[in-house]
């Protein structure tokens, strides 16, 4: 007696032992789905059709190129320190600024550091804190607001300069002495 075939991706079905002797090892074409082709196999001493559907490819493929373009390491180097110049402080609280030409009421320069690195490439330029506390040896303190020339720089035959300048801020009868301080100037490929 003949079963049915069931509904899944591997199809069996049995047949009895007279028609065992007639399809025995025989390949067989079934037409259960488009483009399916069926095998005649034994299973437990049993003829079985083993059915597997294939279906049409519609996978493609194709290359890609993997590049990478090393860039030179940056170099920062300090050129001019930012200073102030010499000045009498007065009765009451004022400011000094440094401008990035290097222009300001007093004799001062504004910081200058040049930039090495891969030509054409422009690199952010960036102030780890503007605001940084001048100390004179006795503890005194003063303050100094930072601004840069510009946030970015395009290296021109491999090499640019970035200007660092300033607001200081004096307080009235300003004790005397020198006062310094350290700030963090970083440059980085965009």
């Amino acid at each position: 007696m003949r079963q049915p075939l069931r509904a899944s991706a591997c199809k069996f079905a049995s047949f009895s032992t007279k028609s065992l002797r007639t399809l025995r090892f025989r390949i067989l074409q079934m037409s259960i789905f488009q483009n399916s082709i069926s095998m005649l196999r034994v299973f437990h001493g049993r003829p079985a059709i083993f059915a597997v559907a294939s279906s049409q490819s519609y996978a493609a493929s194709t290359t890609g190129t993997a590049t990478v373009n090393i860039l030179k390491a940056t170099t920062l180097t300090k050129t001019a320190d930012l200073d102030f110049g010499k000045i009498a402080p007065g009765t009451s609280s004022a400011t000094a600024r440094i401008n990035f030409d290097d222009t300001r009421t007093c004799k001062a320069s504004a910081g200058a550091f040049d930039v090495t690195g891969s030509t054409g490439e422009t690199l952010s330029v960036t102030l780890a804190n503007t605001d940084v506390t001048l100390t004179q040896a006795s503890g005194e303190k003063m303050k100094v607001s930072l601004a840069l020339n510009s946030a970015q720089v395009t290296l021109v035959n491999g090499k640019g300069q970035v200007k660092v300048g300033g607001t200081l801020s004096i307080g009235a009868l300003q004790a005397g002495g020198v006062y310094s301080g350290l700030f963090e100037l970083t440059v980085d490929y965009r």
